[in-house]
């Protein structure tokens, strides 16, 4: 089965583990987060990419599943654009 090549622009959750100003930790932001990979997945709960697949099986390495309220966009274009 063929499965597009897309850039997926995400936020992530943002954390200081170490001891910060009161005023430092008001002003943290989530992070803006870019991921390039193969779309398995694209529905109301999640987006999961995964960057590698075996011909022959379905075996497949490193899948990011990402909460759909986290994903900002999809992009099916700028992907295939990169590496052609």
């Amino acid at each position: 089965m063929e499965y597009p090549k897309v850039e997926v622009t995400w936020q992530d959750a943002n954390s200081e583990a170490g001891w910060i100003a009161l005023e430092e930790a008001k002003e943290l932001l989530p992070q803006l987060c870019k991921s390039l990979g193969y779309l398995l997945v694209k529905d109301e709960v999640a987006v999961i990419i995964v960057q590698s697949i075996q011909e022959g099986n379905d075996d497949v390495g490193d899948a990011l599943c990402i909460p759909t309220e986290c994903v900002l966009n999809i992009d099916y274009e700028t992907f295939n654009e990169q590496i052609a």
